[in-house]
């Protein structure tokens, strides 16, 4: 079982729509991720509001359920808590603690003709993989700089794709006619 108890905290860092916290595992020791999403679930007891809000979540959930692949983040489960009344949920992921191309880009780091080349080959080869897995597609709707990783030179693959919260899975049709 997955629950807040689970986990002793510490904030890590602060995005538009949500916070992340460091978090190690009490039960394995593990260091992970959680994804606190802030704006999912309205500020309201409206039970409609709050039910789509969920089924939002859930799909994200359920995206990263179906991908395994060295070019994408790890999710290990999820829970709620109540704040004020309100379910708040929070994605269990894999901690990466690396640079995405918008830091780099930020801190002024320019990328030659290989280093572009091999973000491009290891996006578009993480996104045909998403594309094809399962049987129906996984559309990808906020790929930018912020949310690829620049991972280790020695690590399992150049750079990883994070932030799912926009994706759904897609039908057949979306791909071989190329609607999202």
């Amino acid at each position: 079982e997955v629950s807040a108890e689970r986990y002793q905290i510490q904030r890590y860092r602060e995005g538009a729509h949500s916070i992340i916290y460091r978090a190690t595992d009490l039960q394995t020791g593990r260091i992970l991720g959680i994804k606190k999403h802030l704006h999912y679930i309205p500020d309201t007891d409206d039970p409609e509001e709050i039910r789509l809000a969920e089924e939002r979540f859930a799909r994200e959930v359920d995206v990263l359920a179906k991908l395994d692949h060295p070019g994408i983040m790890k999710a290990h489960g999820f829970f709620f808590t109540q704040e004020e009344g309100v379910p708040r949920p929070h994605l269990v992921m894999e901690l990466i603690d690396q640079d995405s191309l918008e830091d780099r880009l930020k801190k002024g780091q320019a990328f030659n003709e290989a280093d572009a080349r091999e973000i491009v080959l290891s996006v578009g080869t993480v996104l045909d993989y998403m594309h094809t897995v399962n049987g129906r597609p996984i559309i990808y709707r906020d790929l930018k700089p912020d949310n690829v990783k620049v991972m280790p030179f020695d690590g399992a693959w150049p750079n990883k794709i994070v932030d799912f919260s926009e994706s759904r899975i897609g039908l057949l049709a979306e791909v071989i006619i190329g609607w999202s």
